[in-house]
């Protein structure tokens, strides 16, 4: 009876597992394409920098972004900055962004609850940036391999048969 109870549980949990596994797929291909997006959203932005630059022969300030990005089609809930000096805040990727001593600047986009970034002095995206296996959060990798485990767990647990001669 406690076997057929294991089963049960056992299917039901790799069939779980199963599903998250199947929609954490789906997340990072949405995820992807809004990543890819946004790279190109930060590479028409990061233009209009170097040839607001180019023309002025300064950096755009805040007062003249609004400008400078009336000609975008800007995505709700992206809002693009420029530094030239201290810290974004919350990068997404990458950690702390280390400062040369020679200067530049940091075109950066709040997210909400992080922000992608893109340096001058070494023409750096940070959306460029694979993800690593920490930041997938570990169900991205453990989901797929805990449905395979259960899977097998009734297996695993089965009671062996002597061998019979007849």
């Amino acid at each position: 009876m406690w076997r057929l109870l294991l089963n049960i549980l056992s299917y039901t949990a790799a069939g779980i597992f199963a599903c998250i596994s199947f929609l954490i797929i789906l997340d990072l291909v949405t995820l992807a394409r809004e990543d890819r997006k946004l790279l190109e959203e930060f590479k028409l932005r990061v233009d209009a920098v170097e040839q607001f630059e180019a023309h002025f022969g300064r950096l755009p300030e805040e007062q003249d972004l609004p400008q400078l990005w009336s000609t975008f089609q800007n995505a709700p809930g992206n809002d693009f900055h420029i530094s030239t000096v201290g810290d974004i805040p919350w990068p997404r990727r990458g950690g702390r962004i280390l400062w040369p001593a020679s200067g530049g600047w940091v075109l950066w986009d709040w997210l909400g609850e992080s922000s992608e970034y893109y340096t001058s002095w070494n023409r750096h995206y940070s959306l460029n940036q694979s993800m690593s296996w920490f930041a997938i959060e570990g169900w991205y990798l453990f989901s797929p391999l805990l449905a395979v485990f259960f899977i097998f767990v009734p297996y695993l647990t089965r009671k062996k048969e002597p061998n019979r001669v007849a």
